[in-house]
């Protein structure tokens, strides 16, 4: 018995892994939005139908005027079939930030980022770990004095990763807090996050 499971958690890994890897892109999506501001987020992530949910944050810091430090961690579950499947992600890297216009900007991200992806099951547990270097690009638009929307995309180094594009908006509800809602998608993983940014 103990053999049959742990056969079955293998094989459960493998292909949570393989579809993990094409998810490392999606991950960078909300840290790419905006310049000097801290993002909290609930998120839900579906895989191939399998859905996962969870909190997430991400950080920019502007370092001079152009560059950035973008900081960026999530944490996601779900069950299936009795299984418990977690995974976590945290990303590092920097950013490239310039007007094109009063109400217009461009950022370029890239950066490194971390998956980790347990399975466990009465007792026993199974993990692996995957790591990519992840580049994108987002558009960010004042529409009015208190929204302002992006649009982008991000992709993975990672051979067979996916193209993701990325679209949010925001509405202020204060002089320095926004409500959020960003949705990120390619033909393997779709992720929505609905949370609070905090402008600098």
């Amino acid at each position: 018995l103990q053999y049959f499971i742990l056969t079955f958690e293998a094989f459960t890994m493998k292909k949570y892994l393989l579809l993990a890897l094409s998810l490392m892109a999606a991950t960078l999506t909300p840290a790419i939005a905006n310049a000097d501001s801290a993002h909290v987020g609930y998120d839900s992530l579906t895989i191939s139908g399998v859905s996962l949910s969870g909190l997430s944050a991400s950080g920019s810091l502007d370092l001079t005027d152009a560059l950035s430090l973008e900081l960026g961690t999530s944490s996601l579950d779900t069950t299936v079939g009795g299984i418990k499947v977690s995974l976590s992600s945290t990303s590092v890297g920097v950013g490239y930030n310039t007007e094109l216009s009063d109400t217009v900007g461009l950022k370029l991200v890239l950066a490194s980022v971390n998956n980790s992806l347990t399975a466990s099951w009465e007792g026993y547990t199974a993990s692996a770990d995957g790591s990519s270097t992840v580049y994108g690009a987002a558009i960010n638009m004042a529409i009015t004095d208190g929204v302002d929307g992006m649009a982008g995309f991000s992709k993975s180094t990672k051979a067979g990763s996916k193209m993701t594009t990325a679209f949010g908006i925001n509405v202020g509800v204060s002089d320095d807090m926004d409500l959020t809602l960003n949705m990120a998608n390619n033909s393997v993983v779709k992720t929505t996050s609905v949370g609070i940014r905090y402008n600098f």
